[in-house]
């Protein structure tokens, strides 16, 4: 399948609502195809709640992480925040999903760091989990054709 190559945002700072909502729609005017927020306890908006409320405030815009941490939800959750998501913004979530960033995250989570291999065999599983409602005819809230999603 054939994918035009696109421009986004990457960011999560905002200090207020109008400031979140103007750099959406602003984003959006300019021509850029996405806003993503990264996933990161240190630094940032909470992604899926600043998502929800940038979708709300644009109309074309794609919306999505860069990237969710696998490891800092448990994936059936994490497909049904996707799904809501993608619901709700009519179609233009975009999910990345990866290992995560590096130890201070974990850490600041009170998660174990462990190697990368044991990262990516639980990110395997994930997405497993993550992908069945969007690739069966019924997802958690209603079939998910539009989502699309990354590893990193």
């Amino acid at each position: 399948m054939h994918r035009p190559f696109r421009f986004g945002v990457v960011t999560g700072n905002a200090q207020s609502h109008t400031e979140w909502v103007t750099l959406a729609r602003k984003a959006e005017e300019l021509g850029y195809a996405t806003l993503l927020i990264p996933d990161r306890t240190t630094m940032g908006l909470a992604p899926f709640t600043a998502l929800a409320v940038a979708a709300e405030a644009t109309t074309a815009l794609r919306i999505g992480s860069f990237v969710f941490c696998n490891d800092y939800r448990h994936p059936a959750l994490l497909a049904k925040e996707v799904a809501t998501l993608d619901l709700l913004s009519q179609g233009r979530f975009e999910l990345g999903l990866g290992v995560g960033a590096g130890p201070v995250d974990y850490k600041q989570l009170g998660l174990p760091f462990e190697s990368a291999g044991a990262r990516v065999s639980r990110l395997e599983e994930a997405l497993h989990i993550v992908k069945y409602p969007m690739s069966k005819d019924k997802g958690l809230l209603r079939r998910l054709p539009h989502v699309g999603y990354f590893l990193a």
